[in-house]
């Protein structure tokens, strides 16, 4: 009787250790895994840093383009205000 119970012991507990060696091998298959989505989730998230400073890149030479043409525009308006008031003041004085 006693053998028997020591013999279905160890079967049991043996089985209980295969058991858990599949479940360490199933959460290591799953580790493995969630570490290549994670170095995928990393490559990915370079290449949108990569394309958002390319975009600000952009914006900040249209900023500045912009920029160059609004001075280049305000220095045409004060030159023809500045002739404007030069060919008013001529007419005033009557030298014209």
């Amino acid at each position: 009787m006693k053998l028997d119970m020591d013999r279905r012991f160890n079967e049991s507990q043996n089985d209980t250790k295969e058991r858990f060696a599949r479940i360490d091998k199933r959460f290591e298959l799953v580790d493995n895994r969630l570490d290549k989505i994670i170095s995928t989730i990393e490559k990915l998230s370079d290449k949108i840093d990569r394309k958002d400073e390319n975009q600000l890149n952009v914006i900040n030479s249209n900023a500045a383009e912009q920029r160059k043409f609004t001075i280049r525009m305000f220095t045409i308006a004060i030159s023809v205000t500045g002739i404007s008031v030069m060919g008013l003041l001529l007419k005033m004085l009557k030298i014209v």
